[in-house]
């Protein structure tokens, strides 16, 4: 999910998001905006919200990431098998 950060230090901010328990990888994607890749759930939330505060980072916006049709067609509908 994406998070918004005030403060512009990339590789500090990427280095205390990386550290969270439960985050797979960050990425930042543009100018005070990093993608988080993790399990998206309230607590995952909270601590991210947890760092970036205790870190003084500065928490702009932390959103969770809109499935388009396509995306949510492909997850319900196996790729692999095909049914006629």
């Amino acid at each position: 999910f994406p998070v918004t950060i005030g403060r512009s230090e990339g590789d500090l901010v990427t280095q205390l998001l990386a550290k969270i328990e439960g985050v797979r990888a960050v990425k930042n994607i543009q100018t005070h905006t990093w993608e988080i890749e993790c399990h998206e759930d309230e607590a995952m939330i909270e601590r991210v919200a947890q760092t970036a505060m205790v870190s003084g980072l500065g928490l702009l916006e932390i959103s969770g990431i809109k499935a388009d049709l396509e995306d949510v067609y492909l997850k319900l509908t196996d790729r692999n098998e095909v049914t006629l």
